[in-house]
């Protein structure tokens, strides 16, 4: 066998290799509730968090997170990441904050975002809308 033949012969199994791992990655995130994008409180219990903004790693399973929290005047933010623990649950990881790390099960219908998290042994039902900018 000629070596430019062995050449195709490797680049050829190179691509079905890098075709199977695109496929598989695919297949692992196609179910997931895409949060991305920055989220304001339309409806909530009195845990709910003003605004939530996903920042994707596509790298990653999940990315960055920003949480603001807004107590008459006061705004508090806080930011972190977050990591998929299954197709419509998130695990938040705020960073300058000493709350610990929380669960978050998500459910999406377009523009709306619902979200359920328990934080300081209260748990909290949220309703979201995407901020569109125009």
């Amino acid at each position: 066998m000629n070596k430019s033949r062995k050449t195709l012969i490797f680049m050829l199994i190179l691509l079905a290799v890098a075709a199977a791992a695109v496929i598989y990655w695919f297949m692992q995130h196609s179910d997931r509730i895409q949060a991305e994008g920055k989220w304001a409180l339309t409806s909530g219990d009195t845990g709910c968090f003003t605004g939530i903004r996903f920042m994707n790693n596509p790298a990653a399973s999940g990315g960055a997170v920003s949480i603001e929290a807004t107590s008459g005047s006061l705004v508090q933010m806080s930011y972190g990441s977050y990591e998929y623990d299954g197709d419509n649950q998130i695990l938040i990881t705020l960073a300058n904050s000493d709350v610990p790390a929380f669960p978050v099960t998500l459910g999406r219908n377009g523009n709306e975002l619902s979200a359920t998290f328990k934080l300081k042994d209260e748990e909290a039902v949220c309703s979201y809308t995407l901020n569109v900018f125009k």
